[in-house]
């Protein structure tokens, strides 16, 4: 019976181990290469919608920001930023970097 409880205790310890390892992988980090999920939670953490982000393409790289073109489920199209050197990211709609004079491609 003591076994029983011991190896409970340790499945649930390696669960509670791995859903926090996930989720410091999964959380946006300017100086890693981006994700779906990563470029996802930058999205959302601006307050803009995005139900899954799709896919995602490197458009350019300018002053050390390098820019992505990201694709939700949805229809919602956002270029997303990030300065690996400042430790920063952004994102901003298409329709957004249209009124600043830039066309997302499609």
């Amino acid at each position: 019976m003591a076994e029983k409880v011991i190896f409970a205790l340790i499945i649930v310890a390696l669960v509670v181990l791995y859903l926090t390892m996930r989720g410091s992988l999964e959380a946006p980090d300017p100086k890693r290469l981006p994700t779906e999920t990563s470029i996802h939670a930058v999205i959302e953490g601006s307050g803009r919608k995005c139900d899954n982000v799709d896919s995602f393409r490197r458009l350019a790289t300018e002053n050390d920001w390098v820019y992505y073109l990201a694709r939700c489920h949805d229809g919602g199209r956002y270029v997303y930023s990030q300065n690996s050197n400042e430790g920063k990211f952004d994102v901003m709609s298409c329709a957004e970097e249209e009124a600043r004079g830039y066309t997302c491609p499609d």
